[in-house]
């Protein structure tokens, strides 16, 4: 726990457009390089209206295809009148529970690519398996 005398350095640290160098979209994956002229965003995951301390960074097109899905599933994100506690924690739930979909789908990505590697492994290197480091 912080006492007042010691700053947290993760809110003293100066903000870069875009995201620290090599920092890469939570959705996705690409990183700045790869995305070139454009710079990570800051996605408000239940909108700003909301809540406007909840945030991602993702590259353009992640931020687009989540505000779309946010529009479809009905989150409220007009910052017009005043929103009561529970109406503001269902669009934050509903928007966390998208989020956590959309990161179910990269996780099933890479246990595919692991099962695929794997299989090339055990054809043409079975040996592998042999290693310290592929031992539970």
């Amino acid at each position: 726990m912080n006492d007042e005398a010691t700053p947290d350095p993760a809110r003293t640290r100066k903000r870069q457009p875009g995201g620290a160098p090599g920092a890469v979209c939570v959705w996705c994956g690409a990183s700045q390089p790869e995305l070139r002229r454009f710079t990570l965003q800051s996605h408000h995951v239940a909108g700003h209206a909301n809540d406007p301390v909840l945030t991602i960074r993702l590259c353009p097109s992640c931020h687009d295809y989540a505000g779309e899905l946010l529009r479809e599933y009905e989150v409220n994100l007009a910052h017009s009148g005043k929103r009561s506690v529970p109406e503001a924690l269902t669009a934050v739930l509903v928007a966390i529970a998208l989020t956590l979909i959309e990161w179910g789908k990269r996780l099933m990505y890479w246990a595919y690519r692991m099962d695929v590697l794997v299989a090339a492994f055990d054809a043409n290197y079975p040996q592998w398996r042999m290693l310290p480091g592929a031992q539970l």
